[in-house]
């Protein structure tokens, strides 16, 4: 029997999930979608990955988890995780503290968290290329402060550095999904050989 693992990413904005989610989407790996109140202008990049509600159907939904953030709803439903559980030996979801405690409670040892880490400067330079206001991205590393956004990997199970290239960071997620394999001796010396 196989057993599946569900990979939850986290982090604060700019540090990566998003983009790490579509290179493993364009891969073949499966993704549980989040449902928000958020609105999502048609440049988002995010937009592709929050299937977006309006907040009175919002709220009439029997979600498996929700959180607030900013104002905005965020949902998962038991449905679509069980759904990937049963399908795929791997998936990816995007997910933040505050439902850590009722995913582990669900899934125990099906769950493993990641926590993207970045640094103000890579946040800051990441929400720029986005075209991401000044002043908004003051806002968001205010609210980042504020809420103790850097502290997620404390409940992390694992923890990626993303302030290099998203292809690092990216091999680093493969590596902890179990989907890089080790090379034999002699391939690896003909692999290291000028």
């Amino acid at each position: 029997m196989k057993t599946s693992t569900l990979y939850a990413l986290m982090g604060p904005r700019g540090a990566g999930a998003t983009t790490l989610v579509k290179m493993a989407m364009d891969m073949g790996i499966n993704y549980v979608p989040v449902y928000t109140t958020e609105r999502l202008h048609g440049r988002s990049r995010r937009g592709t990955l929050l299937k977006r509600m309006e907040p009175e159907v919002f709220a009439s939904e029997r979600f498996f988890a929700q959180t607030g953030w900013r104002g905005y709803q965020y949902g998962w439903y038991k449905e679509d995780i069980l759904g990937a559980m049963a399908d795929s030996r791997c998936s990816l979801i995007l997910i933040n503290e505050d439902v850590i405690p009722t995913f582990r409670n669900f899934l125990r040892r099906n769950l493993v968290v990641i926590y993207l880490m970045a640094d103000y400067t890579t946040l800051i330079e990441r929400m720029g290329m986005e075209k991401i206001p000044p002043e908004q991205i003051q806002e968001e590393l205010r609210y980042i402060e504020e809420n103790k956004l850097l502290d997620g990997w404390k409940q992390a199970d694992y923890v990626i550095k993303n302030t290099g290239s998203k292809e690092t960071a990216f091999q680093q997620l493969l590596a902890i999904m179990g989907l890089t394999r080790v090379l034999p001796a002699e391939e690896l010396r003909e692999q290291l050989s000028m």
